[in-house]
C-alpha cells in the first residue's frame, strides 16, 4: 500500500497468497503491527482482512439472514435448494 497524500504511509510488507476455496486470494501482512488486507479483485481495492473469506452466494446469504429472511426464503430469491443455502451458511 504505498500513498502519496500527507496522512498516508508507505508499509514494508511480505506478499503471500493466501489458500481458500478459490485458491487465489492475495493478502498483505504487517507481521510487527499484526494487520492484514486483502485484495478485492471485483472492486479492485485492498481490504481490512478478519481471517474469513466469504464467496459471493456466501456473503448473498448472510446479507439476507441479516435481514430477516429465513432460509427457504433465501433459497427461493436464489434459485437454490434449501440444503444448499445450508450448505452456504455452514462456511
Amino acid at each position: 500500500m504505498l500513498g502519496s497524500g500527507p496522512d498516508e504511509e508507505i508499509l514494508l510488507c511480505m506478499l503471500f497468497p493466501h489458500i481458500n476455496r478459490q485458491g487465489d486470494d492475495l493478502v498483505i501482512e504487517n507481521v510487527r503491527l499484526n494487520k492484514k488486507w486483502i485484495f478485492n479483485s471485483s472492486l479492485g481495492q485492498w481490504e481490512k482482512y478478519s481471517g474469513y473469506i466469504l464467496t459471493e452466494k456466501e456473503r448473498l446469504v448472510m446479507n439476507y439472514a441479516v435481514n430477516g429472511l429465513d432460509v427457504r426464503q433465501t433459497a427461493a430469491l436464489m434459485n437454490k435448494s434449501v440444503e444448499t443455502v445450508k450448505d452456504y451458511r455452514k462456511s
